[in-house]
């Protein structure tokens, strides 16, 4: 045990050593812009974009096909993020859907802010499905705990700063927070999830996860 903390342990300096390096870069070859875009200040609800339906692009949805043929026919499924609900139109036959999301995209949507308290879901799931979404959240492991029960599965999207690791680029795209795969992949352990298949979509990388009842603290 001792030795995997060790271990643990220097993964996570490896990683920070990066980051701080890639901030470095990123602040010596555009001062300008790295000053401008970190000193603005930030709020943890932008409603405002996600109402905007011009944010809500449609070459998203080869990413959100990838998701979908991910999931078994039958499945009941709860997609964070539903946008353009386009989920529902690659799921295979036989699949309940549900949607949440930050604006109400239909009249069963369920409204709420991941950033912001839970709230207890209505039924447990076969698959949660994010989409391009845990890049805006807080605390994603705390995300992925609060879904032990509530899911059998979890599929999700992740920009990794192994393919993406400029702080300017993440930051405009609103992004809060910063993993390696590495990372993610701890992030997984540590809320009782193994990730069981993972594929590609352009630089972001998709894992889709089951829980396994064996849940640690990082």
């Amino acid at each position: 045990m001792s030795q995997y903390r060790s271990v643990h342990s220097g993964c996570r300096w490896r990683f920070f050593r990066s980051m701080l390096l890639a901030h470095f870069k990123s602040l010596i070859r555009h001062p300008a812009a790295y000053i401008e875009t970190f000193i603005r200040s930030r709020t943890s609800v932008d409603l405002l974009r996600w109402q905007e339906p011009s944010n809500l692009r449609p070459e998203w949805d080869e990413r959100t096909a990838k998701i979908a043929g991910l999931i078994p026919p039958g499945s009941s499924v709860i997609e964070f993020g539903a946008a353009r609900l386009v989920l529902p139109l690659y799921l295979p036959a036989d699949c309940s859907y549900q949607p949440v999301d930050l604006a109400k995209r239909s009249e069963d949507t369920l409204v709420f802010d991941l950033n912001g308290p839970l709230p207890a879901l209505p039924r447990r799931y076969n698959f949660a499905v994010f989409s391009g979404v845990l890049e805006y959240v807080r605390n994603p492991a705390a995300i992925l705990r609060w879904l032990d029960g509530a899911a059998e599965h979890v599929v999700f999207s992740y920009a990794v700063t192994d393919n993406l690791s400029d702080p300017i680029t993440r930051r405009r795209s609103g992004w809060i927070n910063s993993y390696s795969d590495a990372s993610v992949r701890r992030i997984i352990h540590s809320a009782g999830l193994e990730c069981i298949e993972t594929d590609i979509w352009k630089n972001q990388h998709i894992y889709l996860c089951r829980f396994c009842g064996n849940s640690s603290v990082v």
